[in-house]
């Protein structure tokens, strides 16, 4: 179970949480909604410690995180496989995944032959391959066309199957073919 309670973290003079708390249950599918710059992204840095909040607590239990962020973060000179191997992906749940997000040819090019779509189903894959109990999602979808945002969202719910997923995004039907439910963050 994810526990935050009772947030507090501004940047500067900006708050952008004060006394913040939300329970994430495991298991759970949540969409974290609510408009640009009111502290989604921020919200997911403070929760994988990449962030310290000024005042509160945030608990992970026992759960085991893996990030989709919002940039690709593919290394240049490495091919696809090679970069989910760096994070210790298994090479063979890789080429699974790779395979059902209709990507699978691409393990052996590098991410400067890729459309911006692949590398975002590639960036996907690379989280998906690790061992998590925790899959966080932000605006994971962009650039992924229509016909392969619905595979690609089959495959994560596939590889998510009770486990606690968090998801970032401005377009609600990417929520509800994830089956996410909705927390609005206003700040």
């Amino acid at each position: 179970m994810l526990k935050i309670n009772n947030l507090t973290f501004s940047y500067h003079d900006e708050n952008i949480f004060d006394g913040f708390s939300l329970e994430i249950k495991k298991g759970d599918k949540i969409w974290l909604s609510g408009p640009s710059g009111c502290g989604k992204t921020t919200l997911i840095k403070l929760i994988l410690g990449l962030l310290k909040a000024q005042k509160g607590k945030i608990e992970l239990g026992n759960l085991t995180p893996s990030v989709v962020f919002q940039e690709n973060r593919l290394l240049p000179f490495y091919t696809v496989m090679q970069n989910i191997e760096l994070v210790g992906g298994d090479k063979e749940k890789v080429k699974e995944i790779l395979s059902v997000l209709g990507i699978g040819e691409t393990e052996n090019l590098y991410p400067s032959s890729l459309s911006g779509g692949m590398k975002r189903r590639a960036a996907i894959a690379r989280a998906l391959s690790v061992p998590f109990d925790l899959l966080i999602l932000d605006e994971a979808f962009n650039g992924i066309d229509e016909k392969n945002l619905h595979s690609t969202i089959d495959c994560i719910k596939k590889f998510t199957d009770g486990k606690t997923v968090i998801l970032i995004t401005h377009n609600p039907e990417e929520a509800e073919l994830l089956g996410a439910k909705k927390i609005e963050i206003n700040n």
